[in-house]
């Protein structure tokens, strides 16, 4: 197997602590492995400079096969067709190449197109997103029902796998594109089913679906995401193309080390705090990365998730609990959207993404609106008028 990429990226030290406000009175820490938040006062996602990082990386993988990491780059199928071209001329390809977007780096609902030997696998845009299968599965299926090698003239062109993020959906996604001749033997087909299952069901419903932390399976799926979880707690891991292409990478060969029976087990910390607010929803402090595995079974309709990666860097996610679930999260959606909007004052898209009829969550390069801000919205928008001055 390939080995793991060296990035030689040293985490800045950042600076100018401050004391976190609080939610029904009390304190709101941080919630994300271990370290303490260290943030602004009114926990703004905020952007970081990222000039001396690299934007993106062309990772060879073997003759045939290109790893292209954009971190945090969704973009329309126009821009993303230009890039393609674009890196197929800088890699001596023009022509005989194809590509493979995983995750959401291409923005559009999920396609396959033999003429522009483009495929884009992916759950979030133009679908159902607990009805269509995670990226991974994609990948799969592209490899065993032979349309990779429809796109790919039975290996014969150059493909480019293209990846905004290095979450475990996006590293089975790739590692299914880079072992495509491995994966067409039905006995690692049935080894690694279990393993797409399981992050399939966490996927679909945002991580809030209920597991057992001392299950066999489980703890190795934990261990083959431990590079990412570990990773993205530094608050520049989505600016960094190069550390993103080693986390891939060291986590790829974590899943070859499954196939082959030797992987290892971690623990998950599933710690986390709920604050229950007015109409079936609730606050959900997230202290370890598969909190919501186990939160989803304290019988809310939704929950405001804010969870703190690294230093002064949170994100937001609010999402049902269940597709039963009554809370409006498109209207949710919308109105923290026309928020944003007015905060950016024109100064260009800041949108809360998601798959509407199940999650939002706040924009890549940080929200402008306060945490106090966002809970009068939710507020608003399920009827209680309480809100903040």
């Amino acid at each position: 197997m390939n080995s793991a990429v060296s990035s030689g990226f040293v985490p800045p030290q950042l600076h100018g602590a401050s004391q976190p406000p609080s939610v029904g009175g009390e304190p709101l820490e941080y919630w994300g492995e271990e370290s303490p938040l260290a943030g602004p006062a009114d926990l703004v996602s905020t952007r970081f400079p990222a000039a001396s990082l690299q934007e993106s990386i062309m990772v060879p993988l073997d003759h045939y096969r290109v790893l292209c990491v954009v971190p945090g780059q969704r973009m329309p199928r126009e821009q993303f067709e230009q890039r393609f071209r674009a890196d197929q001329a800088a890699y001596g390809a023009t022509g005989h190449s194809c590509a493979v977007a995983l995750d959401g780096i291409l923005d559009a609902a999920p396609f396959i197109d033999l003429t522009a030997r483009i495929a884009n696998l992916d759950h979030h845009k133009g679908v159902s997103r607990i009805n269509c299968p995670c990226s991974a599965c994609q990948a799969m299926e592209l490899v065993s029902s032979g349309a990779l090698d429809a796109l790919s003239d039975h290996g014969r062109r150059i493909m480019f796998i293209y990846a905004e993020d290095g979450d475990l959906d996006v590293v089975l996604g790739e590692w299914s594109l880079e072992n495509a001749e491995l994966l067409r033997y039905k006995g690692v087909q049935e080894t690694v089913r279990p393993l797409f299952e399981l992050e399939d069901r966490l996927d679909r419903w945002c991580g809030a679906s209920a597991i057992s932390p001392n299950e066999r399976l489980v703890r190795q799926m934990a261990w083959i995401n431990e590079p990412f979880v570990q990773a993205q707690r530094n608050p520049l891991f989505m600016h960094d193309a190069q550390g993103m292409a080693r986390v891939i990478c060291e986590a790829r060969d974590r899943v070859s080390a499954f196939v082959f029976g030797v992987a290892g087990e971690a623990d998950l910390n599933t710690r986390y705090q709920l604050t229950p607010m007015v109409n079936g929803w609730g606050v959900l402090r997230e202290y370890g990365y598969y909190a919501r595995a186990l939160a989803c079974s304290e019988g809310l309709d939704a929950l405001l998730s804010v969870r703190g990666l690294g230093r002064q860097r949170v994100t937001y996610n609010l999402f049902r609990t269940s597709p039963q679930s009554p809370f409006p999260i498109e209207a949710a959606q919308a109105e923290l959207n026309r928020r944003e909007a007015i905060l950016c004052n024109g100064g260009g898209p800041r949108l809360w993404g998601g798959a509407k009829d199940m999650f939002t969550a706040s924009p890549r390069t940080g929200t402008l609106q306060t945490f106090e801000g966002i809970l009068d919205i939710i507020r608003s928008v399920v009827g209680d008028g309480n809100k903040h001055s």
